[in-house]
């Protein structure tokens, strides 16, 4: 059965205006990056005054905790944001690190080597 479950969801605004999007996910329906995204247009809630700058828009940060393996990849916390890819000519390259996500999976948290 598709739709929406129970979940908890936590906006908030650090001292310095970055907004934070903060959600737990127990469900895997393939969706974490791209609701992130989503997530994250939410926070620009607002559009810049005539004389703003771009770079006044604030710092977004998405942080999902998962219950399952989102990812392949074999550590635990994995940050993303936008990035220019790797071509023939030039490296891969960081474009804007004012939006960041950071995806948490909970089955790989080795709770033996975190000392917790």
């Amino acid at each position: 059965k598709k739709g929406r479950g129970v979940g908890l969801d936590i906006r908030a605004t650090t001292n310095d205006g970055t907004k934070l999007c903060i959600e737990i996910q127990c469900k895997d329906d393939g969706s974490v990056v791209n609701r992130s995204i989503f997530c994250q247009e939410k926070l620009h809630n607002r559009e810049l005054s005539t004389g703003e700058e771009f770079d006044e828009l604030p710092n977004t940060i998405s942080i999902w905790l998962t219950n399952y393996d989102e990812t392949k990849r074999k550590y635990h916390t994995h940050e993303a944001m936008d990035m220019f890819k790797k071509t023939p000519l030039d490296a891969p390259e960081i474009a804007s690190d004012k939006s960041r996500i950071f995806v948490v999976e909970l089955p790989k948290v080795d709770i033996k080597q975190a000392n917790i």
